[in-house]
């Protein structure tokens, strides 16, 4: 009873690792705002649940007449299922099949209930395998196919969760190979070590650990022989797939229900901070007439975690092409027109871009939501070269009536809001800035210029401490950091003075003295925006390593005209790619002798420096196991006469020791080579006669 309970136990925890593995890949891939603490302690519980109910048939038996006692119950006391209920469950059936082919974006409101079924799923398919001791081999091959798919659809961590996976499986696998040789031992009734069963786990454990972390470093750019036909046919069979990732890597998005996050650029929005790579390829190609840069939003986020954004649920309203969306400025506003063709490049997402304020997009035959935040998306993936055309509607600004507007009661307290863990410093700080200057407006500019010219820009900023607040540390210890630290901290200023602002993600733009404007990865963008009520929201640039958002006077604008593509090449030309105003930044950095960017990105990260350690230690431990092999080996050699027959036993004797046979103090000599014929299961004559 013991055993068994002790082996439940066991299998519950590799159960959970493995299941856990799989919720965090689709955790990441369809944006679940489902924290992972919460999603591990209901992962766990599914799978104790289960694993007890497969286990004890009377457990099973039990919740049977629990269920049945239930729905007994319900009827003679008349419980009715609320109808908003069974609609609720009926729209998700009806959304499900839609998703899983591709043709849907993923809905948050329905994260539970799809949650908790694939948990459940997947959990019982695990658990008939395991304790049925069965498709332990199929349970790996499917899981590493589940991972492959992941890494396709461009899960950036699957890899990761991948070795987790697999560890577990695998040191199931091996204790199921234990668990039949330890049947074979007791039915040769063979004396078996009492700590067997923990040497054999710990051992397996620590080899699949190593070798499935040497296989991190496996190479993963190798191109494939490429049959353009095929590639075709399977497009035009499963349109979906044409966003997964491919042998050039064509694609920064994941997943069906991808929103755009700045993390495709290379940045990490999990827990903010860091050194960072950007992805230099071309994500997208504008062709607009205006002549000044432009302001691409991609996602708002509106809640502050202390270490990272994230987004309130908002409501959206679907609209065609042929629809206009309402502007929010006042009648005494006069507007502007900015209209811009967008082409996806190596960008795969749902997010339409666009400047503010979208008033209307042409993206053919589709339709599109546009939510509270403007946030604009299609429900299937825009992909390379598809194009669409926004139209935006801007606001000549009269900085002086911005001076008159009071923010605070404009918005709702989504943009006001902070955690618990902002310091009284920040607060301080924020106060100390704003409280000499009269007017809202005034006192953001104030906070912009702050952070513009008492901060550093640099993409290698040092490691945000594990228990540190990320706005508290910049200000005040590292003092250094990329757009994400400049526009999160300009938002917590902005509340902490009483000023409602939000932050956003997209990319920036830039006029390089062409109608054709090629946007890199390296201008994926993070800044802020502050709502002005009749003027909406108004763009601010805390980040000093690009230019000042500027405001048009009525009559300023400028524009040029653009040429249409002709008949015989209607692909529009490419311009090619200037420097930006943060290269030339960063190189005047580089001249002065500040080298530590590039320092940084040389330097090998913490994980691969334990997973080298662990490597170091296994060939330590293989070469110490030769040399000392070779040493007894040479020892017997060199010896003679009776020393070499007491050496040559010896050695007998440790090999036998390492498989459980041991020589008892007691036992003659005869005795114990019976015993070890007997639990070896062979004659061995020669022995006798020795």
């Amino acid at each position: 009873m013991r055993k068994k309970l002790f082996e439940l136990i066991f299998f519950i925890i590799l159960i959970t690792i493995m299941v856990m593995s799989l919720n965090m890949a689709i955790l990441d891939s369809t944006g679940m705002e489902i924290k992972p603490f919460t999603l591990l302690k209901y992962t766990f519980l599914i799978v104790a649940a289960i694993a007890v109910l497969l286990s004890y048939r009377i457990a099973l038996a039990g919740a049977g007449v629990l269920t049945a006692a239930a729905g007994i119950y319900a009827y003679a006391r008349h419980i009715v299922i609320p109808a908003k209920v069974f609609s609720y469950i009926a729209e998700f059936f009806t959304w499900l099949p839609q998703y899983i082919v591709g043709y849907a974006s993923f809905e948050l409101k329905y994260s539970v209930i799809f949650s908790a079924l694939y948990i459940i799923l997947v959990t019982l398919i695990i658990c008939l395998m395991v304790f049925n001791r069965k498709g332990y081999g199929l349970l790996i091959l499917l899981g590493t196919a589940a991972f492959a798919f992941f890494w396709f659809i461009y899960v950036s961590k699957a890899r990761l969760y991948m070795f987790y996976y697999l560890s577990a499986a695998l040191v199931l696998y091996s204790y199921n190979v234990f668990d039949r040789k330890r049947m074979e031992w007791v039915k040769s009734e063979s004396s078996i070590d009492k700590y067997i069963e923990f040497k054999w786990i710990l051992n397996s454990f620590i080899i699949v650990f190593i070798s499935i972390a040497i296989s991190q470093f496996a190479v993963l750019d190798i191109k494939p022989v490429q049959w353009n036909w095929l590639n075709e046919k399977a497009i035009q069979v499963f349109p979906f797939i044409e966003g997964w990732r491919n042998d050039n890597l064509e694609g920064n998005g994941f997943s069906f229900s991808s929103r755009y996050d700045i993390s495709r650029a290379g940045y990490d929005t999990a827990r903010l901070g860091g050194p960072v790579n950007l992805n230099e390829s071309i994500m997208l190609t504008l062709e607009t007439n205006a002549v000044d840069n432009i302001y691409l939003k991609g996602r708002v986020k509106d809640f502050y975690t202390g270490s990272s954004w994230r987004k309130n649920k908002k409501s959206d309203v679907l609209y065609n092409s042929e629809s206009e969306i309402a502007l929010p400025f006042g009648s005494d506003i006069r507007t502007y027109q900015r209209q811009i063709r967008i082409t996806h490049q190596k960008l795969i997402t749902s997010t339409i871009f666009a400047p503010n304020t979208l008033n209307r997009v042409d993206i053919g035959s589709r339709k599109y939501h546009y939510d509270e935040d403007g946030e604009a998306y299609v429900d299937r993936m825009i992909s390379k070269k598809d194009q669409y055309t926004v139209t935006s509607r801007i606001p000549y600004i009269n900085v002086n009536k911005l001076r008159q507007i009071e923010t605070a009661g404009l918005v709702s307290d989504d943009y006001k809001q902070l955690p618990d863990n902002i310091s009284d410093r920040v607060k301080q700080l924020s106060l100390s800035i704003t409280d000499k200057y009269d007017n809202d407006y005034d006192k953001a500019k104030a906070i912009e210029q702050y952070l513009r010219e008492n901060f550093k820009y640099t993409l290698s900023p040092s490691e945000i401490p594990k228990n540190a607040e990320f706005v508290d540390y910049f200000l005040f210890e590292g003092k250094e950091g990329y757009c994400t630290y400049f526009a999160t901290s300009m938002a917590v200023m902005l509340r902490a003075s009483g000023i409602p602002g939000r932050y956003v993600e997209g990319f920036l733009a830039e006029y390089d003295n062409s109608f054709v404007r090629n946007v890199p990865g390296t201008n994926a963008h993070a800044w802020v925006e502050v709502n002005f009520g009749p003027y909406g929201w108004i763009t601010f640039e805390a980040t000093p390593a690009y230019p000042l958002q500027g405001f048009a006077a009525q009559g300023e604008v400028a524009t040029a005209p653009i040429p249409e593509p002709t008949p015989s090449d209607p692909a529009v030309p490419q311009a090619p790619v200037e420097q930006t105003t943060r290269d030339r930044n960063l190189e005047m950095e580089d001249e002065e002798g500040t080298d530590t960017d590039l320092q940084a990105k040389k330097e090998i990260s913490l994980t691969t420096r334990i997973i080298l350690a662990l490597f170091a230690i296994l060939m330590l431990r293989v070469l110490y196991l030769l040399l000392k092999t070779l040493y007894l080996e040479l020892r017997i050699r060199e010896a003679s006469g009776r020393h070499y027959a007491v050496r040559s036993f010896e050695s007998i004797l440790r090999y036998l020791k390492k498989i459980g046979i041991r020589m008892d103090k007691e036992e003659t000599m005869r005795e114990f080579w019976f015993k070890v014929k007997y639990a070896l299961d062979e004659e061995y004559k020669d022995g006798d006669e020795i």
